[in-house]
């Protein structure tokens, strides 16, 4: 009995020996789970680009072959053909206009319509007033036979037409007083037409209509030139020629006095226009267009 006991306690002191050995020499190791136990975490795919739920991604406009980008700048080729003035269609000009005239597309042109001239100071045939926007009432002259005669001793010259030779018919003159008191032209010349009536005017120009007697006392109407001017190209020289041209001519409807000769515009008057108006003379004969 006593020798179990002892054996007991030998066996009990080396089981408590080994485990002291064990604690102080070897270290403790966790228990390591078996791998076949460890749970695999789940695959992951990549996004399905099909899938509509998943907006696309924005890839910007596709840019042709031969179109500028922004790292490519096409230079800007001046245009100014066909034009004397405006912009060049690169930010430049094609030139400028001299006052009066205005630029309207691309053409140096006067500020109303019916102006011409350098200056726009004319009216085209057919228009008169300051801005040239009324219409005359009549326009030119049709020569059905004419005259010229020249008195040295007076100073004096005249043309005189009529539209036809029968009546009623329409007649046009245009009367030269060199002399005093009127001095009027004596050579030839560029001449206006404006500040004078007919009592006092050193080139005169006058026209009837609608005459019934050889002396046009019986007119419908009576009118004279106060407005434009005339060349005269040839003033009865050594080969009597007495030439002249009308330009911007406006005969105004007048009444007459016929003690005092004062003419007076009509307001409200008709008007004849006569721009271009020429008569060629020699020796007193005048060439008649047929």
């Amino acid at each position: 009995m006593l020798f179990r006991f002892r054996s007991l306690l030998v066996f009990l002191s080396s089981g408590c020996i080994i485990l002291a050995c064990a604690s102080s020499d070897t270290a403790m190791v966790p228990d390591v789970q078996d791998i076949g136990d460890v749970e695999t975490a789940p695959e992951v795919s990549p996004p399905d680009t099909a899938n509509p739920d998943i907006p696309e991604q924005e890839t910007g406009p596709t840019i042709p072959d031969g179109v500028a980008t922004d790292q490519e700048t096409t230079a800007c080729v001046p245009d100014c053909a066909g034009k004397e003035c405006g912009d060049d269609g690169c930010g430049q000009s094609c030139g400028g206009c001299e006052e009066p005239r205005l630029c309207v597309d691309g053409e140096c042109q006067c500020a109303h319509p019916n102006q011409i001239g350098d200056a726009c100071d004319a009216c085209a045939p057919g228009y008169i007033g300051a801005n040239c926007d009324e219409m005359c009432t009549m326009t030119g002259f049709a020569v059905g036979e004419a005259e010229a005669w020249q008195d040295s001793e007076l100073n004096e010259a005249r043309y005189q037409a009529f539209s036809a030779a029968s009546f009623p018919r329409e007649m046009l003159a245009m009367h030269i007083y060199s002399g005093s008191p009127r001095f009027g032209p004596s050579e030839t010349g560029v001449y206006e037409l404006t500040g004078s009536t007919f009592a006092d005017c050193g080139l005169c120009l006058m026209a009837e209509s609608d005459c019934h007697d050889f002396l046009c006392l019986n007119c419908d109407s009576h009118f004279f030139a106060d407005e434009g001017r005339v060349h005269i190209t040839s003033f009865w020289g050594d080969d009597g020629v007495f030439s002249a041209t009308f330009e911007g001519v406006v005969f105004r409807e007048v009444s007459i006095d016929m003690e005092t000769h004062d003419s007076a515009v009509i307001p409200g008057g008709m008007t004849w226009c006569m721009d271009g108006f020429t008569f060629t003379c020699t020796n007193g004969l005048c060439a008649v267009e047929p």
